[in-house]
């Protein structure tokens, strides 16, 4: 998760420290991903599905940040054609929806 406070005022209010959500908290004061955060989660995804010695396919917009240069064992990152309409990207075709339910 991405936000603009280090410790957002919710958690702060409830003594709960990022580190400790069961989730991984980046903030920066755009709220936005960058390189170093996504080569780091993409090597960490990695690691995890090679443990479980499965293999997936992550679909991801032409965002500067998703910009991938290392080739990883277990997690083909393929990129969303430019200037697609929004109508065929798969988070807007219900596999968000359809993965949360």
């Amino acid at each position: 998760m991405f936000g603009n406070a280090a410790c957002p005022c919710a958690l702060k209010e409830q003594r709960i420290d990022t580190k400790h959500l069961p989730l991984e908290w980046h903030s920066n004061k755009k709220a936005w991903t960058t390189h170093t955060i996504f080569k780091e989660w993409l090597e960490d995804m990695n690691h995890t599905i090679r443990t479980l010695n499965q293999k997936i396919l992550l679909l991801v917009d032409n965002a500067t940040s998703h910009s991938v240069t290392k080739v990883m064992s277990n997690v083909t990152v393929k990129f969303n054609p430019q200037n697609v309409k929004y109508e065929v990207k798969p988070s807007y075709q219900g596999s968000t929806q359809a993965a949360k339910s």
